[in-house]
């Protein structure tokens, strides 16, 4: 029994001593590098091109405990991040980061060089790009003589039309930061239709005064008079209309021109008209000035926003991207204004005011808005689609 029980303590002792020999050969290979080659796992990737600012951003990850690894600095256009791994080459690193080279990208040092615990490695991207533009060509306006018309009268003969011209540029993108743009050609897709005024020359006498006021006077009282007939929308209901039809007969016989004339009252009554006169003139001055910058149009925003998308050429794919980019960003309303950043309008814009350039009605007019809109994601975008497509990853455009 004790020969059995010595022999059952040698093969103990013999079986832990093969495994502290077995676990300080594993410790030794650990400990010289010779383990199989480890990725890079928790190392974040090079942020894009609207994380980009002037002082490096660095992302530092702990390395696993126990690993072999080493750290390496990666500078992508100004970005800093720190890589832990065990490949050695430029190009492993990169590629364990998950960044693909340009065609016109440059890197530092080489990507087949072996690098050593602590190297540092310097990417700059260029990309060239070519973008079209959209530009309004503002219309002329050509002053005429008209014989037949009094010294001070306007009438507008021919309202002018704003033309449109296409441009295309090759942008180029240095370091994610557009660094020159150059016009490729341009074309035309409208010209702008001058417009034409009359302007009167025809001396005023004081004869001639009171038959004009008279006659201005009786056209006036007239267009009163129909403006009351047509307006069903003034009357609540159609007895209300009906009586004020039936009452206009009075108030011709109350105050017919022939007799305010000769009155005591005729003074006061012309100069109250001559008033409205004023007023009309500066209302008609008002609307010729709204025409000369107001897009209009007879559907309703998403209905014009879809036939200019297929003028540019771009696809019903492209069209539904830009009915959904602004869904998100305003709902398709003129009025929506961003109450942190200040962005307006349909596209918004921000400033608001960056899209004056294509009316001056462009705080309350959807159509100059829209149009503002489609050029800014033509030049910046190429599309509505990659305009989405960047939204959805950003929460902006």
């Amino acid at each position: 029994m004790k020969a059995i029980r010595a022999r059952f303590k040698a093969v103990v002792i013999a079986v832990l001593l093969l495994a502290i020999i077995l676990c300080s050969a594993v410790l030794y290979t650990m400990e010289t590098g010779k383990t199989p080659r480890v990725q890079a796992g928790t190392a974040p990737r090079v942020p894009t091109a609207s994380q980009v600012t002037a002082t490096p951003v660095n992302a530092v990850v702990h390395a696993p405990s126990g690993a072999p690894i080493s750290t390496f600095t990666v500078t992508v256009d100004n970005i800093t991040d720190f890589v832990y791994t065990s490949n050695c080459t430029v190009g492993d690193v990169l590629n364990a980061i998950g960044f693909t080279l340009g065609e016109h990208d440059t890197v530092e040092p080489s990507l087949d060089t072996v690098l050593a615990n602590g190297a540092t490695i310097d990417v700059s991207t260029t990309s060239y790009n070519e973008v079209t533009e959209t530009v309004k060509v503002p219309f002329t306006t050509e002053y005429l003589e008209d014989e037949e018309m009094y010294e001070g009268e306007e009438e507008i003969e021919q309202y002018g039309i704003t033309g449109v011209t296409v441009n295309t540029y090759e942008v180029k993108r240095h370091e994610r930061r557009v660094e020159s743009k150059v016009l490729l050609g341009t074309v035309d897709e409208s010209a702008p239709q001058t417009q034409i005024v009359r302007y009167g020359t025809m001396t005023r006498d004081d004869d001639d005064e009171s038959p004009s006021t008279a006659e201005e006077e009786e056209e006036n009282y007239s267009d009163e008079e129909e403006t009351s007939e047509d307006s069903d929308a003034t009357y609540e209901d159609k007895a209300a209309y009906t009586s004020k039809e039936e009452s206009s007969e009075e108030v011709e016989n109350a105050q017919p021109v022939s007799e305010y004339e000769e009155t005591e009252d005729a003074e006061a009554v012309e100069d109250a008209e001559a008033v409205e006169d004023a007023e009309a003139v500066e209302d008609a001055e008002d609307a010729e000035e709204t025409i000369e910058t107001t897009i209009t149009y007879d559907g309703t925003y998403q209905e014009y926003a879809y036939a200019q998308c297929i003028a540019r050429g771009w696809t019903e794919e492209d069209y539904n991207a830009l009915v959904e980019l602004w869904n998100k960003e305003s709902g398709w309303n003129p009025y929506a204004k961003n109450p942190y950043s200040g962005a307006y309008g349909i596209p918004q814009a921000l400033p608001g005011d960056k899209m004056k350039a294509y009316g001056d009605d462009w705080e309350t007019n959807g159509f100059v808005q829209i149009e503002w809109g489609l050029a800014y994601i033509s030049s910046v975008y190429g599309s509505p689609t990659e305009a989405w497509n960047y939204f959805c990853k950003k929460g902006w455009y």
